[in-house]
């Protein structure tokens, strides 16, 4: 016998996500209406999320704190909050660092001997650090905003562990939002809604065939149920697998790959049980390596002719692109200190395109570009090399074809399409695989069932790119509800062309726009209207 889900009490707005993207939006809305855009009494905000508040997955405790910024502190916070959080970081080192060594161990301990002259000295900026530290930091002060917003009587919030999988049409104007919690779940009706429900979930890798045995070998998301535990999992089959199948495959070079390569490398736990790593994607290359040194800028040669003359195609574009970093890596020049120098002649050329080839690149070439130009710091990638370097890192180019228990008992192998297409099944057998690979598209497939919802009752509908939304001038699928963060990926419109939305401060710099429309639609509408008093729910 089926239930209508329990009726929660109104509210104005429902956050769909507390990580980076609801945190920035709240907070922007904050200051716009601190601004003088008043509402007539405190506005409800309800906000959902599956694990926790104000940090996100990868800054949050299903991170680790051995996982660290992929660039500089200087060019991973948003400029107006890199003195506070350094000032953060300088008067809790103590506490942090204590906290960490519990949670993390020797791993830590070996990045504490590496930077701990740099932090004495005061050298801040240049640091790679524990993404954990900004999930702390902005987790600290959103909830002294939130206190300040309430005081003040613009706002009160309400929080519930659990997941939205609906958002329908309610009564009068209003959404109607269900949402299962551990206890059951529920329904509320709101006047608007933000999207911030971060990047979709990586791709699995799918079935291992002819897999026997107790313990699954795929880990198909690093950070599920948390990156701690599947570093104990990965111990575990490591230890109980024969000497010649302490192999790990690692689907994917990018960030998370580095990130598991960093650990395994670090932490004397795996020193005596890891024979080797093979990683397998289609480039079969790591992000580039940033040095450290002073930014260049290189003869970009080819994209500095196409500034010269008229460019009249994206296609032409993203080639030159690629043959010029081709050229100059094969030169020996740091690509990675070249990142600012290739981003501004990229804007002058795409300034140049017409309007309709300049949306093609967005859409088509805009994340094949993001890949050319990938960069990781010293702290990363210098692990990778040093395992490289002792024969325990090998590096595959291609595409993931399948998966297969071993027939001779245990462990998994491998075969995969080459970049010449042709199939290959090396000798190595892997006591285990970590998916580190690309995320879902936006499509009727997605694991996630809010997103599948959206799109099956057309309250929302995937862009071109397939990467996120489609959304208007105010970042809105439709009035009323809004997208904060990875999914206005291929955004295209007056006020944002982006193919790509998931660092801090990008996401920073976009929550203004949604706040502004938020309050809009809050306030101008005078939508307070009719809802419950703070606190009286």
């Amino acid at each position: 016998m089926s239930h209508e889900p329990q009726i929660a009490a109104d509210a104005n707005l429902v956050v769909v996500g507390a990580g980076v993207s609801g945190t920035y939006t709240l907070r922007a809305l904050i200051n716009r209406l601190s601004a003088g855009v008043r509402p007539a009494s405190p506005l409800v905000v309800q906000v959902f999320d599956r694990s926790g508040f104000w940090c996100g997955v990868p800054y949050g405790s299903r991170s680790s704190f051995n996982g660290l910024i992929i660039t500089t502190l200087k060019e991973f916070v948003p400029p107006a909050e890199l003195d506070a959080f350094v000032s953060w970081l300088k008067e809790k080192r103590s506490w942090w660092t204590e906290q960490a060594r519990r949670e993390s161990g020797p791993a830590f301990d070996r990045w504490l001997d590496r930077n701990n002259p740099l932090m004495d000295r005061g050298e801040w900026d240049g640091l790679y650090i524990p993404r954990r530290l900004f999930g702390l930091y902005l987790a600290e002060v959103m909830e002294r905003e939130l206190a300040e917003a309430k005081a003040k009587g613009l706002l009160t919030v309400r929080r519930t562990v659990g997941e939205v999988v609906e958002i329908g049409e309610g009564r009068s104007n209003r959404f109607r939002v269900k949402f299962t919690t551990a206890d059951g779940g529920g329904a509320l009706e709101c006047r608007s809604v933000v999207l911030a429900i971060g990047s979709p979930p990586t791709r699995g890798v799918g079935h291992v065939q002819g897999r026997t045995g107790d313990a699954p070998p795929v880990i198909d998301d690093v950070y599920e149920p948390g990156f701690d535990q599947n570093l104990r999992t990965l111990e575990n089959l490591l230890s109980r697998a024969p000497a010649d199948q302490r192999n790990i495959l690692v689907v994917g070079t990018n960030a998370s790959a580095l990130e598991i390569l960093y650990v395994l490398g670090s932490d004397p736990r795996f020193d005596g049980i890891l024979r080797k790593v093979v990683t397998l994607s289609p480039s079969g290359q790591f992000p580039h390596r940033i040095s450290g040194q002073d930014e260049i800028s290189p003869p970009f040669a080819r994209m500095q002719q196409l500034i010269a003359g008229t460019p009249t195609d994206a296609r032409q574009v993203i080639e030159a692109a690629e043959a010029d970093v081709a050229d100059l890596s094969a030169e020996g020049v740091a690509v990675a200190d070249s990142f600012s120098h290739l981003g501004a002649l990229l804007v002058q050329v795409l300034s140049r395109l017409p309007e309709g080839e300049a949306r093609v690149f967005n859409n088509t070439y805009g994340m094949r570009f993001s890949r050319l130009i990938r960069r990781a710091g010293r702290e990363y990638r210098d692990t990778a090399e040093s395992l490289a370097a002792s024969g325990r890192l090998e590096m595959l180019a291609g595409r993931l074809e399948s998966l297969a228990g071993n027939a001779s008992g245990g462990g998994v192998t491998l075969r995969y399409l080459g970049t010449d297409g042709q199939a290959r099944q090396p000798d190595t057998t892997f006591a285990a695989v970590v998916n580190c690979g690309g995320f879902e598209e936006i499509d009727g497939r997605s694991t996630v069932p809010l997103i599948r919802n959206l799109l099956s009752t057309g309250m929302a509908r995937a862009n071109e790119t397939g990467r996120g939304f489609e959304v208007g001038g105010g970042l809105e699928v439709r009035d009323g509800v809004f997208v904060a963060g990875p999914l206005l990926a291929g955004v295209w419109n007056q006020k944002l062309r982006l193919w790509h939305v998931e660092n801090v401060r990008r996401i920073e710099s976009i929550a203004p726009l949604t706040a502004d429309a938020l309050a809009a639609s809050l306030v101008g509408a005078g939508a307070s209207a009719g809802l419950p008093a703070a606190g009286s729910s």
